[in-house]
């Protein structure tokens, strides 16, 4: 029977608890091995050519199929690291998710919408592509998404905020009119 040589060592294959004094270099670098093992690999036969290239960050794959008409918020289900269905996915949410800023910006630029969220029926959770974005700590991503995220509501609340105020009324009813 063989005997423990000394104290066990924590595992790479299971996270160890960062508050038991890990330094903060040794975390980060803990959590880049994480985060780059999570990682799902797609074959190029199973994205649609704009969700694929916006998840590399292939820019010049995504002008060009941009340029082609296909569509910045067509939408696809996926499979996640735990195999689970997210419902929903679009290209902006994969660049968030691979932390393609540029792809990101890109895709905006042609009309994404920054507001559609991606569903896990089996967690019940959603998320949108600025928290796909923290999620994975691309967070020059998530600072860019959630600041255009921000700009867009405020716009949709300004315009909003017109159509319902006296500004947008006729001045005087139809019905008072003499001609």
């Amino acid at each position: 029977m063989l005997q423990p040589l000394g104290p066990a060592k924590p595992s790479l294959c299971t996270p160890p608890r960062l508050d038991r004094g890990f330094p903060s270099a040794a975390a980060s670098e803990l959590r880049m091995k994480q985060q780059m093992s999570n990682k799902i690999v797609f074959s190029s036969s199973a994205l649609p050519r704009i969700h694929m290239a916006a998840y590399e960050g292939d820019i010049q794959t995504l002008r060009s199929a941009i340029a082609d008409g296909e569509d910045v918020n067509s939408r696809i289900d996926l499979p996640n690291q735990s195999q689970h269905t997210v419902c929903g996915v679009t290209p902006l949410y994969l660049a968030a998710q691979a932390g393609h800023k540029e792809a990101c910006e890109l895709l905006i630029a042609a009309g994404a919408d920054v507001s559609v969220k991606c569903a896990v029926p089996e967690s019940g959770d959603v998320f949108g592509p600025a928290d796909i974005a923290l999620i994975h700590f691309n967070l020059k991503t998530w600072f860019y998404l959630a600041a255009e995220q921000t700009r867009r509501a405020a716009r949709v609340s300004r315009r909003r905020q017109f159509q319902s105020s006296s500004m947008a009324q006729p001045l005087v009813e139809h019905s008072q009119l003499v001609i």
